[in-house]
């Protein structure tokens, strides 16, 4: 019998983030395989709380979506850092914990990934594609600033090569994307215990929009867990130079994270306006994982189409 999962996914109420957030829950319901039975919590960050999510958002809750706010405190101290990293915090009954950005879209079945965690419980993610680290920076200087021993270093960045040239910063500890990380939910519980701590601790060393994932290799670290780096089909970006780099990944690519704007990608139009999503499908130009975005959004276009008919004003595009 296959485990009970869940699917976190961190937002910021706004039409775009929901927007994503409908094409991927419909993307999970019909290609994920088992997990496409998954519930969908999702975790909203913001200053001002929305009230009345599931009216406003009339799809969500057939699409089994469940919202949870960040406690506004808490938002007011650690802003959306807190929305992205509170996932792992949550009270859950479940065996694997999913964690999926709002910006990817499910192509094939889950079932492999969730089966390996199963049989080799770990934290499992894709090593980010250059490294977090300055110059005069190295991995020891986050681990001595968390009370910890210099680590090993045994993974590439998946953009080494391209993206990441310098070569005393191609190697890293298990220092992952959150697009994709999947792991037994009592270790995910674990490193959310820790979280808040080992991202102080990268504060120490250097503020930087990249404190949820290098404290995330603090708090596995600290906690002793096992880390498994993904092949990048798992979390394949929009990317030519890693399409370059990993062409047979990007061929058998089971989750897009669409977060670059190669090729003249306007997410902001695509997800803000009916008409910006019409111009993207419409495209005939575009090549290899960003026609493997359009070819899925396509898909679903007729039945997001439909149901933002029913969405509150603010909110449809």
């Amino acid at each position: 019998m296959r485990p009970y999962s869940e699917i976190h996914v961190p937002i910021s109420p706004t039409r775009r983030f929901f927007l994503e957030l409908q094409f991927l829950a419909h993307s999970v319901r019909a290609n994920a395989g088992s997990v496409s039975r998954s519930p969908i919590i999702v975790t909203v960050g913001d200053a001002h709380p929305v009230p009345d999510l599931d009216t406003r958002l009339p799809w969500a809750k057939p699409l089994g979506v469940e919202f949870r706010w960040v406690g506004p405190e808490l938002f007011a101290d650690r802003s959306y850092f807190s929305t992205a990293v509170e996932r792992w915090r949550h009270p859950s009954n479940s065996d694997v914990h999913v964690s999926l950005d709002a910006d990817t879209i499910v192509l094939g079945a889950l079932d492999p990934l969730i089966a390996q965690c199963q049989a080799c419980p770990a934290v499992y993610g894709m090593v980010t594609h250059i490294s977090p680290l300055q110059d005069h920076q190295s991995w020891g200087d986050y681990f001595a600033s968390y009370g910890l021993p210099s680590p090993e270093t045994p993974f590439e960045h998946t953009g080494w090569g391209y993206m990441e040239t310098r070569p005393s910063h191609r190697f890293c500890p298990p220092y992952f994307n959150l697009g994709v990380i999947v792991g037994p939910t009592a270790m995910m519980r674990q490193i959310g215990g820790h979280i808040y701590d080992a991202m102080d601790a990268s504060d120490r060393v250097l503020t930087t929009s990249y404190k949820c994932q290098i404290g995330l290799t603090l708090a596995i670290a600290k906690c002793g867990l096992p880390a498994v780096c993904l092949p990048c089909r798992w979390n394949f970006a929009n990317d030519v130079n890693l399409e370059a780099l990993h062409p047979e990944e990007a061929r058998e690519a089971r989750v897009i994270h669409y977060l670059r704007e190669h090729q003249a990608i306007d997410r902001e139009s695509m997800f803000n306006h009916r008409e910006g999503m019409l111009r993207f499908l419409d495209r005939t130009d575009l090549r290899m994982t960003n026609a493997k975005l359009q070819s899925q959004m396509r898909a679903l276009f007729d039945v997001v189409d439909e149901e933002q008919r029913a969405v509150a004003p603010e909110y449809r595009w």
